[in-house]
């Protein structure tokens, strides 16, 4: 967009009236403000009335409106009004004309080069210097071709932009030369002291003034200060910071710079150089001369740097070491790196290592070590042998036998020696496979997402690991990615599942949506899911994909979905998408083709780019020379770069090996466009000197980094190339030439030094502990109590634990015990001791508290899970506290100081695991099922047996329920047949029938009996089926239904509650089912949800969708006179939904495993759950806060849970024991306490596993 005049009214709009609070610099001239233009940053310029004539303003604008270069700042508009007002003179109000004039130029982020030109002892390096240096002989070479002279060049007219890009600024003394001229004469030459050519009195400005001005300012950047200085004492003062690999080359850098800043500032312009040209020129010529590094090996094929190789030995990690490889010949060169040492034993170093090294280019070859716990300690011999490889020997060179053959046939084989080395450093860690990642420039941040729910923050400047946190137990994280402009991060789990994270001023959850359910099929046959995404790079907008459907969302509007449509192909996935500024989407097909869409365009208005052979498998929008461009990588082998405004191939990047899984272009100042190939080479192709459309990009260099893993992807971050492997973030400096590989373990110790942690040993800062010494009698069966009282406003983790590990006690082999406090709360950790062993011994004990948040909330599944928290709290220098206490022992026998919190039933019979119970509603009886087909009635108030066990069936009994209004007992077995038994006299239960479709065995392991009618609701794989007492217990009517398929697995819990009758509306039911099919451009998400049925319609209802995985209970209750449902899900929350208005009205949340149960208590304002590893959470139905917590940390799944006769205690169904929990005595026994307690029973006993 070319510049043009621009309104009073609307800078003044963009910065918002020129609020002072905006000013971001000032002088005498002018002020600068920062503006916003939709989502772009300006800055705008307010001349003082005073200080610019309406000559001098003409004059810049003709200046800034003929420039156009990238190191040269962009402007944008200008704006010229001139304003009247009434003033008084001479005792009278005359009409006075005000001139307001103004420029607009791009926001330049990073100040001026005044505040970063320091010594060489500190402040930038040389590379970074050099590249400024660089840049300013660009921008005014540039200038100087327009017939321009700057006029006032210095450090505060030189912004930094992206990536440290010099731009040349303020051309308010600027001139304009005529063509013809070689000078022109003013009245009166204007400058900055110490900056302006001596010459200026003669008031003949030339070319030459600005020559002395660059000259002044390499100096000042080279050295920190002004001034002549001799060049051998500029090198003398580089001497320390030089990067021992490329001191040569940097050394003959910083001798070039300095002799021309010299010769620029020599007080004859006739001895400065000619003109700007020769200053490039010179430039040019160094870089184009190859330098050997003083300590290199060479050959008359390659030179090799380093000739020695140092591997630092870390325990179990793969350490790095670079080779590189340049080829100074016009031919392809080819090399095999082999042990020498005849040393038995394997290897340190994977060898032999071959390549081909393409002409005047370098090969970067990456040797990496194998794990390890111990390394042999000794040295390897390495041998390189080269050669010129012919085209007929292309397919040969990688045979062992190559180099052998090539020497019978009388080519020529150079061999050169080198040396590896190790040194041991012990360092220990593990790892968790990495699957995406991204970069926050800005930050210096890179973000990992990896299996099991895991992310990861590091500082790539610092080799830090910043924070980290988990967002599922089960599935991976497949695509993460920073969106900077909110101070947020995005990731997506394999399911489909996008968490939303703010960063700033800490890790805090946002949101969560769905881009579209991913079932297990898909997700085995595609192991990322068919899923990607892609952040807009100036919007806040994020673009999902999910098989065929994409999904944009606003960040502006709460992350809503704004916008629906699908992908050209099949559910082949996933499809690599990527945005530009200018609201294009490019989208990879299944059909080797490329999609581009506008987002403000119609659905079905888009083009296709076709020209590959293969699969695209990677795209890239990119500016060079102010043209859009798109590359693509596909599987035939090659990358296609694609003009974006005629929507063509350009240019085809080939001599590829494998396919391109990656593409990126690298800092556009260093005009280097990279490309990854699946067998984990990096192409790196040079743009400079020429026009992409018409002169093909020449590959520069090649690195080699297969034989550490295999490359994942590519991005690109100041002067380093970030690369993703499997375990690993490998770090390249393109310049340097350094590799540096960085694991991704969440417990890793950091590589940089030890961090300090936060333990403060007695501190009651995050929890009160009370009492701290727990009395046990000897006997067994030892029942007490410990307070926690969290008395911040965020979750906080505690572990229970022996101060000595290795200290051994039959008595206290439960420890330890780990859970979660929630804000403002206090947590009754009930300790029972096991019914079967004595207290021997005393215990000298730690209670550890740490801050959780909301970023872990999945996290403390395991034992080992919550140790890994603590390690790595430490690690990130978090705080974590300590109190001690003892467990003693003493032979006085007292009452405990508290009733049990539950009573436990429990039999030994291994072979009748409990599966499922449940409660009559009238009498205090409890029913249960187990896995080997018996079925057992109990009495809980007597907890003795009430009848036998009675065999059902031979399969395992998967949900058992009493019909207390006919007497009956309905049990559905693993066959699918539901048995009715009649319990009028408990102690002589008679069968009354069997019936159900053998060849339609349930999925959803339950049954629902209606409250008035004798109907019982049962599950098959494609539908529901209604059985009817009264006639015979005949299937009347079925309901279709695609219900969960999943296969019996006896590890895991039942799913109690898969439909339930409406009882306050017998002729209504929920279930839980998945929609496979969604009408296109609907909003509701293809997963698992709720239906709500009427026993007379065939169709349901509605859907309550809103759970993010799969949904694996439900129950009715009543609130108010108005009917609810809760639903539990693997989302690890419980919603609450109002059937009235069909929508959720709150989420319970704060659970560390997937919900299992849930229950209602019936004339109770109480909910149950249940999650997947054993904690039961009681909840207010008034304000759906939590009252009570019950954790059994033994780890055995809760397979069912019932409300029990009087509705003051519900029971408990686990292993092989039945727990009683009487919710009144809970509220009474914490009354004293709080409103708000969780209350945690903690079992100890071998009988209950």
């Amino acid at each position: 967009m070319k510049p043009g005049a621009l309104s009073l009214s609307v800078l003044s709009k963009i910065t918002n009236n020129f609020s002072q609070e905006l000013i971001i610099g000032s002088g005498g001239f002018a002020e600068v403000y920062k503006g916003m233009v939709e989502n772009d940053f300006v800055a705008v310029k307010k001349i003082t009335e005073e200080s610019m004539d309406e000559k001098e303003y003409k004059r810049e604008l003709e200046c800034l409106l003929s420039v156009k270069h990238k190191n040269i700042v962009r402007f944008l508009g200008y704006c010229g009004d001139t304003q009247w007002d009434m003033r008084r003179n001479k005792g009278k109000f005359v009409k006075s004309n005000k001139e307001k004039r103004l420029l607009c130029f791009e926001y330049v982020p990073n100040g001026a080069l005044d505040g970063c030109i320091k010594d060489p002892s500190t402040g930038l390096p040389w590379r970074n210097r050099y590249r400024i240096i660089k840049g300013i002989c660009e921008g005014l070479s540039y200038l100087h071709q327009e017939s321009i002279v700057h006029l006032d060049l210095k450090p505060g007219n030189i912004l930094l932009g992206e990536n440290e890009v010099p731009k040349i600024t303020d051309f308010g003394l600027s001139r304009c030369f005529r063509e013809d001229k070689a000078y022109v004469t003013a009245t009166k030459v204007v400058g900055t002291c110490g900056y302006m050519a001596p010459e200026f009195n003669s008031k003949r400005i030339t070319k030459k003034f600005d020559l002395y001005s660059l000259g002044v300012l390499i100096i000042e950047i080279i050295t920190g200060k002004k001034g002549y200085q001799a060049v051998h004492e500029v090198l003398e003062s580089w001497n320390n910071r030089l990067d021992i690999s490329q001191r040569n080359s940097e050394w003959e850098q910083i001798k070039v710079c300095t002799e021309i800043a010299i010769q620029c500032i020599d007080s004859d312009p006739a001895n400065r150089p000619d003109s700007m040209k020769d200053i490039m020129d010179r430039l040019a010529e160094m870089e184009n001369v190859h330098v050997i590094p003083a300590a290199g090996g060479q050959s008359k094929l390659l030179d090799v740097h380093p000739p020695v190789l140092y591997f630092p030995f870390e325990s179990n990690k793969v350490i790095p070491c670079s080779l590189h490889l340049t080829n100074n010949t016009n031919q392809q060169v080819a090399f095999r790196l082999m042990d020498r040492s005849n040393k038995s034993g394997p290897c340190f170093v994977k060898l032999p290592l071959c390549g081909l090294v393409p002409p005047r280019s370098t090969y970067t070859l990456v040797l990496t070590t194998e794990e390890r716990n111990e390394l042999e300690r000794r040295n390897i011999c390495m041998i390189l042998k080269i050669t010129i490889l012919g085209d007929e020997h292309i397919d040969k060179f990688q045979s062992d036998t190559f180099f052998e053959d090539v020497k019978e046939m009388g080519n020529e084989v150079q061999e050169i020696l080198d040396i590896g080395k190790w040194y041991h450093q012990s360092l220990g860690h593990k790892c968790y496979d990495m699957h995406s990642w991204d970069i926050n420039h800005a930050k210096q941040w890179i973000i990992t997402g990896g299996s099991q729910g895991h992310v990861g923050i590091w500082n790539y400047q610092t080799q830090r690991k910043m924070d980290s946190l988990r967002l599922s137990m089960y599935e991976d994280v497949i695509c993460v990615k920073f969106i900077a402009r909110k101070q947020c991060f995005v990731a997506m789990t394999e399911i489909g599942v996008i968490h939303v994270y703010n960063y700033e001023p800490k890790i805090r959850k946002i949101t969560s949506m769905s881009a579209g359910y991913v079932d297990a099929y898909s997700r085995r046959m595609n192991r990322k899911g068919f899923l990607s995404l892609a952040v807009h790079p100036t919007k806040p907008y994020l673009l999902t994909v999910s098989g065929i459907e994409i999904k944009l969302w606003d960040g502006d509007k709460c992350w809503e979905c704004i916008q629906i449509f699908r992908v050209l192909g099949s559910m082949r996935g996933p499809y690599p998408v990527a945005f530009n500024r200018m609201d294009t989407i490019a989208i990879a097909s299944d059909v080797n083709k490329v999609e581009i869409r506008s987002l403000d365009s119609p659905k079905n208005d888009y083009t296709m780019l076709s020209g590959h052979s293969g699969e695209v498998n990677c795209l890239h929008f990119f500016t060079a020379g102010d043209q859009e461009y798109l590359v693509t990588g596909s599987d035939d082998k090659t990358a296609k770069i694609w003009d974006m405004e005629r929507k063509i191939c350009v240019y085809t990047l080939e001599s590829l090996g494998s396919p391109v899984i990656s593409v990126v272009v690298y800092q556009p100042n260093l005009q280097i466009l990279m490309t990854g190939s699946n067998d984990g080479l990096i192409y790196l192709w040079s743009t400079a000197n020429s026009r992409i459309c018409s002169r093909s990009p020449r590959l520069q260099r090649i690195v080699d980094v297969r034989y550490g893993g295999a490359l994942h992807g590519l991005a690109c971050s100041m002067e380093r190339v970030v690369i993703e492997k499997k375990e690993a973030v490998a770090i390249l400096d393109v310049e340097n030439k350094n590799y540096q590989e960085e694991p991704t373990e969440y417990t890793e110790a950091l590589l940089t030094g030890e961090i300090t942690s936060k333990v403060m040993v007695g501190s009651i800062e995050l929890l009160d502990v009370h009492p701290l010494e727990l009395l046990f009698h000897r006997k067994p069966h030892n029942v007490r109590s410990l307070h926690l009282t969290n008395k911040t406003d965020e979750h906080v983790v505690f572990r229970v634990a022996k101060v000595v590990d290795d200290q051994h006690s039959d008595s206290w082999d439960y420890l330890p015990l780990y859970g979660t406090v929630h804000p403002r709360s206090t947590c009754r950790l009930i300790v029972i001791t096991d019914q079967d062993n004595e207290i021997d011994t005393e215990m000298d004990i730690v209670v550890q508290s740490s801050i959780l948040g909301d970023k872990n909330m999945v996290l403390l599944a395991r034992p080992t899970e919550c140790h890994e928290f603590f390690d790595q709290a430490k690690e990130l220098g978090h705080a974590v506290h300590e109190v001690p206490l003892k467990f003693v022992y003493t032979p006085t026998v007292f009452e405990p100081v508290i009733a049990p919190a539950m009573t436990i039933t429990s039999w030994m019979n291994r072979d009748g695991r409990l599966h499922c119970l449940d409660a009559h509603p009238t009498e205090p009886w409890i029913i249960t099922g187990h896995l080997n087909g018996d079925a057992c009635m109990w009495n809980c108030d007597t907890q003795e047996l009430v009848q036998t066990f009675f065999k059902i069936s031979e399969e395992t009994v998967m949900s058992v329920k009493f019909d207390a209004r006919k007497h009956w007992i309905v049990a559905q077995t693993r066959d699918g047949l539901i048995h009715l038994y009649d319990c009028v006299c408990v102690t002589q239960i008679k069968k009354i029938v069997s019936f159900g479709d053998l060849d339609s065995k349930p999925i959803q392991y339950s049954i629902a009996i209606n409250p008035i009618k004798p109907y019982v609701l049962s599950s098959s794989k494609s539908v529901m089926e209604l059985w009817d007492g009264d006639k015979g217990w005949e299937c009347t009517q079925t309901f279709g239904s695609k219900s969960k398929c999943k296969s019996f697995d006896p590890d895991e819990p039942p799913k109690s509650k898969c439909q339930a009758f409406n009882p306050e509306d017998p002729n209504s039911f929920a279930n839980l089912s998945v929609n496979e099919i969604v009408e296109p451009g609907s909003l509701r998400d293809p997963m698992l949800d709720v239906q709500v049925w009427s026993l007379d319609s065939s169709e349901p209802n509605y859907h309550l969708s809103g759970h993010f995985e799969t949904v694996n209970c439900l129950a009715y209750f009543t609130r108010a006179d108005r009917q609810y449902l809760i639903t539990g899900s693997d989302d690890c929350t419980a919603k609450i939904w109002d059937l009235q208005k069909k929508a959720c009205i709150h989420t319970l949340e704060g659970f560390m495993s997937p919900v299992c149960h849930v229950i209602s208590i019936p004339g109770r304002p109480y909910l149950v759950t249940c999650s997947k590893h054993g904690t039961i959470h009681v909840w207010s139905t008034i304000d759906f806060r939590l009252k009570t917590t019950v954790d059994f940390s033994s780890g055995v799944y809760v397979r069912a849970l019932a409300c029990l006769m009087g509705s003051r205690r519900i029971a408990i169904g686990r292993g092989f024991s039945i727990s009683i929990m009487d919710i009144d005595h809970e509220e009474e026994a914490v009354a004293s306490e709080g409103n708000n307690e969780d209350s945690i029973c903690v079992t100890g006993q071998s009988s209950n596993p």
